[in-house]
């Protein structure tokens, strides 16, 4: 962007100096100074071409060590000539809106300039994904059990309408699946079917209708199927490579499995197939028992048993899902407001919850979430995006700079406690409820109380009075 902005400077330089409309100025530009504090870039006077117009082509520039404007004109070369690009100063915008002043470039080509150079100073942003699973079996908690064609269709109906509103309010969704799914998908995704999915299945459909807002990734049990089958069988329904592990034990340091992903792995079922991830998501425990990994950022793995460290020779990048639910958002951007994150880094956080439990209502729950935070979106301190985003973004616009920030939970790393004390335990003035707890909201007798996630698979049930788990906030309802 920096060497648009010399480019266009050079361009603009010419017609301030050539153009013969302005040639009765000339004598106006005599020791004309821009100096920039860094490279000391300076245009002098008794530098100016002749009053004959000069054609100026943008790809002609020449990069080099510094701006000369020599007597002659005969190329652009001889005129411009820039190289070793560094930072100009915020006080080259007061400098050229000095010649704007003078009538020698317009006001509007100096405000393209200026918008179109940025700023180098990073944003301390949250960027927010809805993750979802689809599981090897099909679970208590599946209000549709797409095993069966009559849940499938359902489900594949209420999969379309959220599909649909992700996209249409520019939030973000992971949609991440094991076998059983796309099993179903094959089997059932036919003739007449297709009709309101362009004549394509459902899970490719969902690829190709907004990858910036959804994207379609592997999830694998591995008991039956691993991840490069998983992976295999959704390039044979259309979908391609997300090059992301949705979910995997990192904990107890025997049992976890991530580290394998360092190098490419082949499938089970498929041993003729090979696939190599980069990403992580979903670091859990077995049958989440806990603790769960409850960490907001991005940074590279080191090593089995220090995973929550960051390591820059590492390949794998972890993509942190914080709390796994709303109260992740309103938990970050409620320090991001009180000055508590660090300054420039980027925050994670997923609104994780299961495609089989998906209903009009938990649908319309999704949505509700989506619109409650809009004017965060506005102000940039809350960014919907998919994991892959977010990685490139870390990389692009963030430097790949680590940030390993963790709830309030005991998260074990290198023989240490890694959780911290709130200094309270009221889970709505900051504190985060423990693994398969959640903050009972206000308004409620039990309000700032963490109380039992009716989602967990600890035997716990909601009682009578409130026999409905809510699959997105873990709370019982009538």
């Amino acid at each position: 962007m920096k060497k648009k902005m010399f480019l266009l400077m050079g361009v603009f330089l010419l017609l301030i100096f050539c153009s013969e409309n302005n040639s009765d100025k000339s004598d106006n530009l005599k020791d004309i100074f821009v100096q920039d504090v860094d490279n000391d870039i300076n245009i002098q006077e008794d530098v100016l071409p002749s009053d004959e117009d000069v054609l100026v082509e943008a790809d002609d520039v020449v990069f080099s060590d510094e701006i000369s404007i020599t007597d002659s004109a005969d190329s652009v070369e001889d005129i411009i000539d820039v190289k070793d690009i560094t930072e100009f100063s915020d006080d080259l915008s007061d400098d050229i809106r000095d010649i704007s002043d003078n009538g020698f470039v317009t006001d509007d080509a100096v405000n393209d300039v200026i918008t179109d150079t940025g700023s180098d100073i990073k944003k301390t942003r949250i960027f927010a994904t809805f993750v979802s699973h689809n599981e090897e079996n099909i679970q208590v908690v599946c209000t549709n059990d797409f095993s069966k064609q009559a849940g499938y269709l359902e489900n594949r109906r209420l999969t379309h309408t959220l599909a649909r509103a992700i996209v249409e309010k520019n939030a973000a969704w992971n949609l991440q699946t094991d076998w059983l799914y796309l099993d179903s998908v094959k089997k059932w995704d036919t003739g007449s079917v297709l009709n309101d999915t362009d004549g394509k299945n459902i899970i490719k459909y969902l690829s190709e209708l907004s990858p910036k807002n959804i994207v379609i990734d592997a999830h694998a049990h591995e008991s039956k199927y691993n991840y490069a089958d998983v992976v295999f069988l959704l390039q044979g329904l259309g979908v391609k490579d997300s090059k992301l592990v949705g979910g995997f034990i990192y904990y107890p340091y025997d049992k976890e499995v991530w580290t394998r992903f360092e190098n490419p792995v082949s499938g089970v079922n498929f041993p003729q197939f090979s696939w190599t991830a980069d990403i992580l998501w979903g670091a859990a425990t077995s049958l989440h028992q806990g603790p769960d990994s409850r960490v907001a950022g991005l940074w590279r793995p080191k090593d089995a048993e220090h995973f929550h460290e960051h390591s820059p020779e590492r390949r794998l990048i972890n993509v942190g899902g914080y709390t796994g639910d709303e109260q992740g958002i309103a938990d970050l951007l409620d320090k991001l407001e009180k000055g508590e994150l660090e300054e420039g880094k980027m925050y994670t956080v997923g609104i994780f919850f299961n495609q089989c439990t998906l209903t009009d209502e938990v649908n319309n729950s999704i949505i509700a979430i989506i619109d409650k935070y809009k004017q965060d979106v506005e102000k940039g301190n809350l960014v919907w995006a998919t994991l892959q985003d977010i990685v490139r973004i870390w990389k692009e616009e963030y430097s790949s700079e680590p940030v390993i920030f963790e709830a309030k939970t005991e998260i074990p790393d290198a023989g240490t406690d890694a959780g911290y004390d709130s200094g309270t335990t009221n889970c709505l003035e900051g504190y985060v409820c423990p693994q398969n707890k959640v903050c009972c909201p206000k308004g409620l007798p039990c309000a700032g109380q963490c109380i039992d996630d009716c989602r967990a698979d600890t035997g716990f049930k909601c009682p009578p009075q409130a026999p409905k788990c809510d699959p997105i906030t873990g709370l019982c309802g009538a």
